[in-house]
Parts: C-alpha cells; sequence; structure tokens
C-alpha cells in the first residue's frame, strides 16, 4: 500500500473537522412570510393638545367634538378616537338607528363607561347617540346631531331626547327617572340587540375592504373612519341589560 499524500492527507483532516459556526452575534434574517404592518391613515379630523380623544362621559364628548375642525360628522367624530377602538356590531332592526343590512350595522364604540352608537346608512345615520353608565346600572340617554345646526351646548345631548317631563327613549327603554348624583338628564334601562344581529368585527372590517366609496360614499367614509386609523378590537356590551327582540 503506498502512503498517503500529503495533500490527500490533508484532505481528509478537513473532512473530519468540525463544521464552522456562525458568529455568536450573527442577526436571524427577517422571514420573508412576515406580512408588512401599514401604518394607519393621517388623520383629518383629531383632538387637539389637552382635549382627550377617549372620552368616559357625555360631557368629555361634547367637549371633542367641539374642538374638531368642521365639518363635525359623524365620520370626522369616530376618525378623531384613540386606538385601540372597541367595537361591537349588530344588525338588529330594533332600535332607534335600526339596520337593514348586515354590511351596514348600528356600530356601538365602548369607551370605558360611555358607550356610542353609529350607523352608516337609513334612519338616525346623522346621529351620534350615547348612553353614559350610571351606578345604579341605568344609562344616562342624549344624543347630537351631526354635522351640529347649531353651537353645541353641555346640555344639547338631553334636549334633543327630551320630550316634556321624559325623553324619546322611554318609548322602549323602561325605568326611567333623572340620573342619580345631581348629574344632567335622565337616565333609563340598558336594552341589548338580540345576538341574532351580531355583525362579527371580521365581517365589518371586510365590509369597509369592499367598500364601493363611489357607489356608497357615506356608508364608506364612516367605515373607514373607523378602520383606516389604528387598531379596532371586538368589544361586548355591559351585563345586565334586557334583550330587545321586537
Amino acid at each position: 500500500m503506498r502512503p498517503l499524500r500529503p495533500l490527500m492527507l490533508a484532505a481528509l483532516l478537513c473532512a473530519c473537522s468540525e463544521p464552522s459556526r456562525a458568529p455568536l452575534d450573527a442577526q436571524p434574517s427577517p422571514r420573508a412570510t412576515e406580512p408588512a404592518v401599514e401604518p394607519p391613515t393621517p388623520r383629518r379630523c383629531a383632538p387637539p393638545p389637552g382635549v382627550s380623544g377617549s372620552p368616559t362621559s357625555i360631557a368629555a364628548a361634547i367637549t371633542l367634538l367641539g374642538a374638531l375642525p368642521p365639518p363635525v360628522t359623524v365620520a370626522c367624530f369616530v376618525e378623531s378616537l384613540d386606538r385601540p377602538l372597541g367595537v361591537f356590531a349588530s344588525a338588529s332592526p330594533f332600535s332607534a338607528q335600526p339596520s337593514s343590512d348586515v354590511a351596514s350595522p348600528r356600530i356601538f364604540i365602548r369607551s370605558g363607561p360611555l358607550t356610542m352608537t353609529v350607523i352608516a346608512e337609513g334612519l338616525g345615520r346623522g346621529l351620534l347617540e350615547f348612553g353614559e353608565h350610571a351606578d345604579d346600572g341605568r344609562t344616562i340617554k342624549g344624543e347630537v346631531e351631526l354635522p351640529p345646526p347649531a353651537p353645541l351646548s353641555p346640555t344639547t345631548p338631553f334636549d334633543r331626547v327630551r320630550v316634556g317631563d321624559a325623553t324619546s327613549c322611554s318609548t322602549c327603554h323602561d325605568d326611567e327617572a333623572p340620573a342619580p348624583a345631581g348629574r344632567p338628564g335622565l337616565a333609563s334601562e340598558v336594552l341589548h340587540p338580540s345576538p341574532l344581529f351580531d355583525v362579527p368585527l371580521d365581517r365589518l372590517r371586510h365590509a369597509a375592504e369592499r367598500c364601493d366609496d363611489a357607489g356608497s360614499p357615506e356608508r364608506c367614509e364612516l367605515l373607514h373612519a373607523l378602520f383606516d386609523h389604528g387598531e379596532v378590537r371586538p368589544a361586548t356590551l355591559p351585563s345586565g341589560g334586557r334583550l330587545c327582540d321586537h
């Protein structure tokens, strides 16, 4: 047997050695499958410094409305709200803002003890409705028309729904009485739409993505105001409300 040549021996020794290791400080390359996150669309309607974009009372919502650039539409107000935003949607036809289509449901926006509702089409589409939760389990009701036909005052939401000694809300909401603790307005029971009409948030988001801006400009404006300016999360309605299914 011939002795191994020096070059062949060196090759064999190299083949038996451990593979080279990457430097300890080497960083893994980003995954190609991760989708790019698009930044939120810049807002025309945004709260100025010193004004909260997360109103937790009717009074705070009126302050925000008064600070926004005109015309203050329903879409402008929704756009101005801080994100993440908690949202619940219902296509129930039994409400002051009845829905006739799952693509245009009534939208409930939760902000602490304050629930605000809007709708893109149909009766009530130009209204922003409020339900501020009181300590006794009822809600103080109010609403404003947008854009406002006159300058808003602290009593505007309550004057809009007042009918003599009661409110228009008392047609459906029982147990109406003055708001507790000397707060303005009248409070009444909480009503919840039937779960049969619940609209999943993903379905509403899909409707926004496919919205025909030319064919349904007002509807699309509201849906874009809701989804184009930051995170929107599913929310639930407060517990204890009576079911409204007729």
